[in-house]
């Protein structure tokens, strides 16, 4: 745990940092500031694999993922 992966919601594209993944679902942390989304940095979000848009190079089992209109991301219901 503790790779990054990119995402994208409404067009905006950020970072999140992997604290688990059960099979296709990934839960991780928002890592960068966000200007067109209201979550904070660190919130909790659970999605499915094929919501990655971009791994850091460490990550070597993810595609990218360009039909973005298909996602579906929710946020996790994880405490911190």
């Amino acid at each position: 745990m503790g790779n990054a992966v990119k995402i994208c919601v409404a067009g905006e594209r950020f970072w999140c940092i992997i604290t688990e993944v059960k099979g296709c679902v990934i839960t991780g942390r928002v890592a960068n500031q966000l200007v067109q989304v209201p979550w904070p940095l660190g919130m909790h979000l659970r999605f499915n694999c094929s919501c990655v848009y971009e791994a850091d190079k460490s990550v070597e089992t993810f595609e990218p993922y360009e039909h973005v209109e298909n996602m579906r991301l929710v946020p996790a219901n994880v405490s911190s």
